[in-house]
């Protein structure tokens, strides 16, 4: 039940440390040539189309929490529920106008966000720093959030107190919000837009590279707002998007009309 890349990687493994073996005579049999790896297959990822994306935020305008109706018996819940509504739709803003990664989104803190610039710190994999943009609605949204729902959902009710948490993401409570709980957000709003699709974070970052490359976007500049060290690793992209391919065939081969 091992995916097609981990049973590579133990493939690797066993095969170095034949090789290991054979180089410091500790057996005498070459095993390392003899052991065929099955073929890499490449993974088919999930990602929204443009339409989606809209379909998607759309839904967010004026859609509630309407299978937690518990929660909204009170006018101070209601006012809660105003609060996790622009910052939840302010996640999947932040998610598609950058490309970050679902822990980057998570780490942001507010001294990371330049509003002027309209550009956020992220830190990536093996804590490397690297800066992404947001468009204008994700920069209306944040400032949005910034000014009333953020506030409102630092302060502790019972004290009066607001959390000394420094996360731009902050959960009902006050404190961090987790990749976990964005994970939840991001499924939820996707399932009551009707969207048919298992939907993560990192779909939502597929989809961000997967409409920059049919809008024409390098491939070293996709690489970049992504965070990607290899461009091996960000040429999947290219593979992605089929429609665009054939159209681009019957638009410049000569004789395909």
């Amino acid at each position: 039940n091992y995916s097609n890349r981990t049973i590579l990687r133990k493939y690797s493994s066993l095969i170095n440390y034949f090789r290991f073996l054979e180089e410091n005579e500790l057996i005498d049999i070459q095993l390392s040539q003899f052991i065929n790896v099955p073929r890499k297959r490449e993974r088919l990822y999930t990602f929204l189309s443009k339409k989606e994306m809209e379909i998607l935020f759309d839904s967010m305008v004026v859609k509630d929490y309407l299978n937690n109706r518990k929660r909204i018996t009170s006018p101070q819940n209601r006012k809660n529920l105003t609060s996790l509504h622009k910052r939840n739709r302010l996640i999947i803003e932040l998610l598609y106008s950058t490309g970050a990664r679902v822990s980057e989104i998570e780490g942001i803190k507010l001294k990371d966000v330049d509003l002027k610039k309209s550009e956020i710190r992220v830190i990536g994999k093996g804590r490397k720093q690297r800066i992404v943009y947001i468009n204008s609605k994700c920069h209306c949204l944040l400032e949005i959030y910034l000014k009333e729902s953020r506030p409102e959902l630092s302060l502790n009710k019972k004290t009066g107190m607001h959390s000394g948490d420094l996360h731009l993401l902050l959960n009902s409570k006050g404190g961090r919000l987790s990749s976990r709980s964005i994970s939840e957000i991001v499924r939820r709003s996707v399932l009551r837009a009707g969207i048919k699709k298992n939907i993560t974070p990192h779909s939502i970052r597929h989809s961000f590279a997967s409409h920059l490359m049919q809008e024409g976007a390098g491939i070293r500049e996709i690489q970049e707002l992504l965070g990607h060290e290899n461009i091996s690793t960000t040429e999947i992209y290219s593979h992605l998007d089929i429609k665009k391919i054939k159209d681009d065939y019957r638009r410049f081969h000569p004789r395909a009309k």
